[in-house]
């Protein structure tokens, strides 16, 4: 009992700090324009990464609501905490120090909120630019934008995607 109450007095803190996250990100998304005319070179750029991997092309395995992805030097383990169809969908992940998720690209734009650890994002439009996010620090992707996820640390990462993210986990256990 001890232990229980030891782990829900962690664990709630942490929760209420990640919905904190989510609540500002789905903020920012609200101001967000609702349509912006893309540049010629957005455009070129869209046709291009149209024959790069997306999520579900990284799927190893589902097992309820735990998806494994393929990745460099991990296991890519992510796990679903909420999915609303064409709305939102969340996920958990840990990511080993060291592990990679290779260049991929989704159809929404995807936040992730770093809760413990250290992550860089890499862009392939953008060579050696990239954005670093450690606790408490979010890095936003744009949709359609190439990109590949690096864990420095042992890290933890919420991952947001507005609307749904395709190939995000399912939520729930299908057991």
């Amino acid at each position: 009992m001890k232990k229980n109450k030891a782990l829900k007095n962690t664990i709630i803190p942490i929760w209420n700090e990640i919905s904190r996250k989510i609540n500002a990100v789905m903020d920012m998304a609200e101001d967000e324009p609702e349509f912006v005319s893309p540049h010629p070179n957005m455009i070129k750029l869209q046709q291009l990464t149209k024959k790069l991997s997306s999520l579900p092309d990284l799927i190893e395995s589902k097992d309820g609501d735990t998806t494994k992805y393929k990745v460099e030097k991990g296991e890519g383990l992510c796990r679903g905490l909420l999915k609303k169809k064409d709305i939102v969908a969340v996920l958990d992940a840990f990511m080993k120090a060291g592990e990679i998720y290779p260049h991929h690209v989704h159809k929404e734009t995807e936040w992730l909120v770093v809760y413990a650890g250290h992550i860089i994002v890499r862009y392939e439009d953008h060579v050696g630019i990239e954005d670093h996010a450690r606790r408490g620090e979010a890095i936003r992707i744009l949709a359609g934008r190439d990109h590949w996820c690096e864990a420095i640390d042992d890290s933890w990462v919420i991952g947001i995607t507005i609307p749904e993210g395709e190939g995000y986990p399912d939520v729930g256990s299908k057991h």
